[in-house]
């Protein structure tokens, strides 16, 4: 999941600007940085056990991702 709202010419609520056509694209969006040997680690023990990954995700947005639907996610709960 990747939180991310785009405005397009001064027009805000944008959810996918593909296909658009304007002059300026502005993106507000989430970035989550993570030490590289963390996450070497948890991919190693992963794997020993035979599982694989298809993603990571930080614990606070997989929470949400589970627990919300996607109108309580556009409203902004807290």
């Amino acid at each position: 999941m990747l939180f991310q709202k785009f405005t397009l010419d001064g027009q805000t609520g944008i959810k996918d600007p593909l296909g658009m056509s304007g002059i300026r694209l502005e993106v507000d969006t989430t970035i989550i940085h993570a030490g590289l040997p963390f996450i070497k680690n948890i991919n190693r023990a992963v794997m020993q056990s035979g599982l694989d990954i298809t993603e990571l995700v930080l614990a606070p947005l997989a929470s949400a991702e589970s627990s919300l639907n996607k109108r309580q996610k556009e409203l902004g709960v807290a």
